[in-house]
């Protein structure tokens, strides 16, 4: 199914990628800006977009952030390494504006297709958006890591350096299909307060959570069995 919708993608991509070859020109660095690069682009947007649209919908109020450690010309976040410029800028505006903002404007110039060369830009940037969502479940709904042993070593804690791209794409995929049922139930995109939310959810959202977060496992291995058998 992936590799169906991979070549739709590209396909679809293909009648658009002249226009956006001529429009991201300025972005290049005067580097010639192949095919193969925009219908990667177009496909990595394809792939990120619903999430980033599912985080915007989340209420402000639940982000939190890790301190970043700056070491020069890098950055340790949440204990992950992040060595790009452009990274690394993202993470001290959020550091300084303690919102998902700054995440949500870069991620508008890259669907402008800026940066198009950089694929360790996206890479990192794909990285923080899962950790930023990672910290965040785990500083609002801490009980539903900390009860359940086979959670706490399960790939949304600790194997995010280790997994290329596309794996964390796999891993977005499954937020996707399984947060918003979540989201939904428990009014995370209403428009009651922070504090009214935790008056009226904190008893059994918890719990409600620790179910969906072994159910994201159990889809996220699911998927990576798939995809095994396909090869």
């Amino acid at each position: 199914m992936k590799n169906n919708k991979y070549s739709l993608l590209l396909v679809v991509g293909f009648f658009f990628s002249t226009a956006i070859s001529c429009d991201t020109r300025q972005f290049s660095d005067e580097r010639t800006v192949s095919l193969e690069t925009t219908l990667r682009r177009f496909y990595i947007i394809q792939r990120i977009d619903p999430f980033v649209h599912l985080m915007a919908k989340i209420k402000p109020k639940f982000w939190s952030f890790p301190a970043p450690l700056f070491n020069y010309d890098k950055v340790h976040y949440d204990g992950v390494l992040f060595c790009n410029e452009h990274i690394l800028t993202l993470i001290d505006t959020i550091k300084k504006e303690q919102s998902i903002n700054p995440i949500l404007h870069m991620w508008a110039e890259l669907k402008r297709y800026k940066y198009l060369h950089d694929s360790e830009m996206v890479k990192e940037f794909t990285q923080l958006v899962f950790i930023v969502t990672r910290y965040s479940l785990k500083h609002q709904f801490p009980t539903s890591f900390e009860d359940n042993t086979s959670v706490k070593n399960i790939y949304i804690l600790d194997a995010i350096e280790s997994l290329s791209l596309d794996q964390i794409l796999d891993i977005l995929d499954v937020l996707v299909e399984d947060l918003p049922v979540f989201i939904d139930k428990y009014e995370l995109d209403s428009t009651m307060t922070w504090k009214e939310w935790i008056n009226k959810y904190w008893l059994v959202a918890p719990a409600a959570f620790g179910a969906l977060l072994f159910k994201m496992y159990s889809d996220y291995n699911d998927l990576q069995v798939a995809q095994q058998n396909k090869q």
